[in-house]
């Protein structure tokens, strides 16, 4: 082994910027909330947040307790870095939980102070988010997909302009629910916050003698309680505050899942025809024919559960003679690459890419709109 000599594969360029982003990120939080200044500015903003929702929600907050005219330009400068190095980490991620994630913080965090951003301000981060989720494929999709992104934006503020009241009420059961929820955590026992809450006092006074207060000719026996279950939580309502908190995740994370489900599709596509021009024969010649295989199921053409040597008078009827013919010879190509160690010639490659080539022609490129959707969108057989 001696002279034998390791490179490391370079690093993707993409990480040190979203390293950097990471790092911008933790850091800003950190001086948030390690800097005095930064800290007392950061509550005024809160409480400046809590003002603005009680102005036009039923809600009652708790405020911080900051110094009158506290100065908030050192907060609004690291909250700035911190949405900023978010903004750029969610732009270098490869991932597409963190997208999702802001899409449910954002959406969850107007519903819960009752304020929303403007509706060209909502339209927009949403669609950041579902571009970031989108992978682009050819610009018919991409005109499909800004096209629907324009359907729903319209519809939102043409059907539901400003504030929808039942929305407005479900939210302030919620947060009701969310309050009773945490009281019940910290142990109140009373809704009323400036009632005085009551204490078990123990008698230090024996049940013999009773020192001496005890009335005359009075009879006293002891009584033993069993254990009782004083304060018994409410768990039908904290189960349904957690539904409800799900289904709002849910009306937030579900619009996204179908575009989810076709990238992954379209992904898994791709990978399948990178190997039409792999260097091992055999391996292309597979993958060329189960692309056949793949649109002749698609249309609806293949005879079903039968051997593929026995498609070709099907296809012969269906698709024409010369396309029988075609197949045929296809076939017996791909019987020798997938059964047999043969050595297999770039001529033989270039055949079954031919029936590929006469199998988009018949079946995509003259297609009606319905069976072109279909093959492009739901089987993803085509770019």
């Amino acid at each position: 082994m001696a002279g034998l000599s390791l490179t490391p594969a370079p690093r993707p360029l993409h990480r040190v910027p979203f390293r950097i982003a990471s790092a911008a990120l933790s850091l800003s939080l950190l001086l948030l909330l390690v800097l005095p200044e930064a800290r007392l500015g950061l509550a005024a903003l809160l409480n400046r947040l809590f003002a603005a929702s009680e102005a036009v929600n039923a809600y009652a907050y708790r405020y911080f307790d900051v110094p009158a005219g506290q100065n908030v330009r050192l907060a609004s400068i690291l909250l700035i870095a911190f949405f900023a190095a978010w903004a750029l980490a969610l732009a270098l991620s490869r991932s597409r939980w963190p997208v999702l994630f802001t899409a449910a913080l954002l959406a969850l965090g107007q519903a819960y102070f009752g304020l929303s951003l403007p509706g060209w301000a909502n339209a927009a981060f949403f669609g950041l988010l579902g571009l970031k989720l989108y992978r682009p494929g050819g610009w018919k999709q991409d005109a499909l997909f800004g096209a629907m992104v324009l359907a729903v934006t319209l519809a939102v503020f043409i059907l539901r302009p400003g504030t929808d009241m039942a929305v407005e009420a479900a939210s302030e059961r919620v947060r009701d629910w969310l309050g009773q929820a945490v009281q019940s955590a910290e142990g109140a026992l009373s809704e009323d916050p400036d009632s005085v809450g009551e204490s078990r006092h123990i008698s230090l006074r024996r049940f013999e003698e009773g020192e001496g207060e005890s009335l005359p000719g009075a009879d006293y026996r002891l009584v033993t309680l069993q254990e009782q279950q004083i304060s018994r939580p409410d768990w039908l309502r904290l189960l349904r505050t957690i539904l409800l908190l799900l289904a709002v995740a849910a009306l937030v994370i579900l619009p996204f899942l179908p575009f989810l489900a076709l990238n992954r599709r379209r992904e898994e596509a791709r990978r399948k025809r990178q190997l039409f021009a792999s260097e091992d024969l055999a391996e292309a010649i597979r993958a060329l024919f189960g692309h056949v295989v793949a649109y002749l199921d698609a249309a609806d053409l293949s005879p079903g559960n039968t051997p593929f040597q026995r498609w070709t008078e099907c296809l012969s009827r269906q698709m024409g003679e010369a396309y029988g013919k075609l197949y045929e010879e296809a076939v017996q190509i791909w019987l020798e690459a997938a059964y047999s160690n043969h050595p297999l010639e770039e001529r033989q490659r270039d055949k079954v890419a031919e029936l590929l080539t006469a199998t988009e022609a018949a079946l995509y490129d003259s297609a009606p709109w319905r069976q072109w959707l279909r093959l492009r969108y739901v089987a993803c057989l085509h770019e």
